[in-house]
């Protein structure tokens, strides 16, 4: 079930942030922080020096569970 509250209370957040294009490395660390405290492993990849940004792609994994 979506909590609309905790929705709407991160988009709030997030467009708070000031990030013009290739300047959004303040919203992928704020997006790392998050996903972190959700048991996330998530780092950012190096794609966005190609093409003159200061932040790539966000890549998270859930670690899985022996059985």
């Amino acid at each position: 079930m979506i909590n609309r509250d905790r929705l709407v209370e991160t988009f709030m957040s997030l467009v708070k942030i000031n990030s013009p294009v290739f300047k959004e490395r303040k919203v992928a660390e704020y997006l790392l922080h998050l996903l972190a405290e959700l048991g996330v492993e998530a780092m950012l990849d190096e794609s966005g020096s190609q093409y003159g940004s200061d932040a790539g792609n966000i890549i998270g994994h859930f670690r899985g569970q022996k059985t």
